[in-house]
């Protein structure tokens, strides 16, 4: 089973009871398209679920099957094939609290299957405070070493997702202490 309403994907399977010898181990595999070939994400000896933090493939879908290796001769039988939509999602907050507390100290974008992104923040005079390639580096409401002024900022952000679409968004969020 594929459950993809959380930011990775979650697959889960039951053990394969079909086999005398039992199961040496079982194996995750993702479709390359670009080669055509089932690629080993991991390994695993008892079933178990399996979160996908690390496929970075650029395609429109990923397909998944789990892959049973018969004890012994390591005999393989291969589960249904489930895939999941790649199309970008991207969360953008519309506030934020840089005050030490450890809890939304940072304006930090979320999303998933972003191939390249550029975040620009500014400020109501349309001065450039923040500038990021990085969907990882999140604004910490500072501009030049000194802390800015509660209110009102401005982003502008651009991405383009891992099947190639691209997205352009603008919008403000407010700066709390």
């Amino acid at each position: 089973q594929l459950d993809s309403s959380e930011t990775f994907s979650m697959l889960t399977w039951s053990a394969y009871e079909d086999w005398k010898q039992g199961i040496q181990r079982y194996e995750v595999q993702v479709f390359n398209n670009q080669y055509q070939i089932w690629e080993k994400l991991v390994s695993s000896i008892y079933p178990v679920s399996f979160i996908d933090s690390i496929t970075k493939l650029s395609q429109s879908e990923y397909c998944y099957r789990i892959a049973a290796f018969r004890n012994n001769d390591e005999l393989q039988s291969h589960s249904n094939v489930v895939c999941v939509d790649t199309r970008m999602n991207l969360f953008v907050p519309n506030a934020f609290s840089p005050n030490g507390d450890g809890i939304n100290d940072h304006f930090q974008i979320k999303g998933v299957f972003i191939k390249e992104f550029n975040i620009q923040i500014f400020n109501r005079w349309g001065e450039k405070l923040f500038e990021s390639d990085s969907i990882n580096d999140g604004w910490d409401g500072r501009f030049k070493g000194k802390t800015c002024a509660l209110g009102n900022y401005y982003y502008s952000i651009l991405a383009k997702g891992a099947s190639e679409e691209s997205r352009r968004m603008k919008g403000n969020f407010t700066l709390l202490r």
